[in-house]
């Protein structure tokens, strides 16, 4: 079984979304669930992956946000119920379902997309979270989602699987009954 790697920066990454200069209202504004859930879809579109489930903590003891691979969910205390948690949240969703599991803490990608969907929901512009991250000495790769175009072709490309897979079994059918009729003509041609 391999093992995951360790999480090398993830006190720095912490520490560079603290000194980044957020808007109160992103910080300070509590969010309904629906609303952290609609973040979240908009998100997870974005970069053409499966919807993450948001829900409330498990117990009234929870006291941390966390996404959890195994049942595709992030789950927020009354606290977290902002739009930077959720984001970061929803980025280690990302990352986990484009990249894998390996990579899912907060390495060079989370960063990359977590930046991202900061400037996409015009919480901080990219620009200004790599200026912070240098400073704080935070590894960051810019991951951009995918352009439309190529989850249109994702898309079409399964669906063309599918039928392709539809053409040749009919063909298949088809080749099987010519064969057969072939033989019962042979065999006619002989005994004729």
């Amino acid at each position: 079984m391999a093992e995951e790697p360790v999480d090398f920066q993830r006190s720095r990454v912490y520490l560079w979304e603290d000194s980044l200069p957020l808007p109160k209202s992103v910080r300070n504004r509590p969010l309904s669930l629906d609303t952290c859930q609609e973040i979240a879809d908009e998100a997870c579109e974005l970069y053409g992956v499966k919807r993450v489930v948001i829900r409330g903590p498990r117990s009234v003891k929870q006291t941390v946000a966390y996404y959890r691979p195994t049942d595709h969910t992030i789950s927020l205390p009354d606290w977290a119920r902002n739009k930077h948690i959720v984001l970061h949240e929803v980025a280690h969703a990302i990352v986990e379902m484009r990249f894998g599991v390996r990579d899912a803490g907060h390495g060079e990608r989370f960063v990359g997309v977590l930046m991202y969907l900061f400037e996409h929901f015009d919480i901080v512009e990219s620009k200004i979270a790599r200026t912070y991250a240098n400073q704080q000495d935070v590894y960051f790769r810019k991951v951009a989602p995918p352009s439309e175009r190529s989850i249109k072709r994702t898309l079409s490309c399964e669906q063309d699987i599918e039928s392709q897979i539809a053409f040749f079994q009919a063909e298949l059918k088809r080749l099987r009954g010519e064969k057969r009729r072939n033989r019962l003509e042979a065999g006619i041609a002989l005994r004729g």
